[in-house]
C-alpha cells in the first residue's frame, strides 16, 4: 500500500509537467536558434504581454515553474503527519491545475 498517495500523485503530475515544459523550452531555442537567453530584450511592460517572443513565453512558464512547485514538499510534511485527506486533495488541486481552471 502506498503510504502517502497524494503526494506521491501529486510529484507524478507535476513531473511530467516539468517534463513538458523542459522540452517546450528546448524546441523553441531549436527553432530561434539560441542556446543561452531569449535573444531579446526580456523586459515586457505588464498589459503588454502579448508583445513577448514565444521562447520568453516558453522560458518564464518554465522558470515559474520551477519556483513554484517546490511548495509541494508540505503536501509531504502535512501527509506524513496525518493531515485532513481531502484538504490535502484540494491543496495539491490548487497546485496542479492551470489558474484558469480554478
Amino acid at each position: 500500500m502506498i503510504e502517502f498517495p497524494v503526494t506521491l500523485i501529486t510529484a507524478y503530475v507535476l513531473g511530467i509537467a516539468y517534463a513538458g515544459l523542459s522540452i517546450a523550452v528546448g524546441r523553441r531555442r531549436g527553432q530561434a536558434n539560441i542556446s543561452l537567453g531569449s535573444g531579446s530584450d526580456a523586459s515586457v511592460a505588464i498589459g503588454e504581454e502579448y508583445k513577448a517572443t514565444s521562447l520568453l513565453i516558453a522560458i518564464r512558464r518554465h522558470g515559474q515553474f520551477a519556483e513554484y512547485v517546490p511548495i509541494s514538499i508540505l503536501l509531504l510534511l502535512l501527509e506524513l503527519n496525518r493531515a485532513n485527506r481531502l484538504a490535502l486533495i484540494g491543496l495539491a488541486g490548487v497546485l496542479v491545475l492551470p489558474p484558469g481552471a480554478r
